[in-house]
């Protein structure tokens, strides 16, 4: 028997985090220039960090696109080790990319910095916590098994 988690809560988890990452990641790739200057939704977040660079934006749209990648696999898979796999690789990025903002969180307003530090913590604790409940949950009943043993 594959070591399987069950889909609740990884799958949903793990989707959130893809789905939500997924129109920055695609404002990055296919409209570079519209994710520095409005991203997001017209408040120039990015902007505050000149200068423009096309290559820098595309490169993270690029690289959060395989982080969606995987994220969306593993959540179909829910397979433990690839669960943890995805997750220990998206908290790599999401932390060190955290802390930058929480040192150079002066470029904002009250506003906007509250609203900038809880987004990106919220990319930090929902995964970590996946994280840390994906080392004692117990495996997830293997489907086929079910039908086999019903049959018996």
């Amino acid at each position: 028997m594959r070591d399987r988690l069950p889909a609740n809560p990884y799958r949903y988890g793990l989707l959130v985090i893809a789905i939500a990452q997924l129109g920055v990641t695609l404002q990055a790739l296919f409209a570079p220039r519209s994710f520095y200057d409005d991203f997001p939704v017209g408040r120039g977040w990015v902007e505050a960090y000149p200068a423009y660079n096309e290559h820098l934006i595309y490169d993270y749209g690029a690289y959060t696109l395989g982080a969606l990648l995987a994220l969306a696999l593993a959540a179909m898979w829910l397979d433990r080790r690839v669960v943890q796999l995805a997750i220990i690789s998206w908290l790599a990025g999401a932390s060190i990319h955290f802390v930058y903002h929480a040192v150079t969180i002066d470029r904002f307003g009250t506003g906007d910095a509250v609203a900038n530090m809880t987004g990106l913590l919220l990319y930090i604790v929902l995964p970590g916590w996946l994280l840390v409940r994906s080392r004692h949950e117990s495996p997830a009943e293997d489907p086929g098994r079910t039908g086999a043993r019903a049959a018996t």
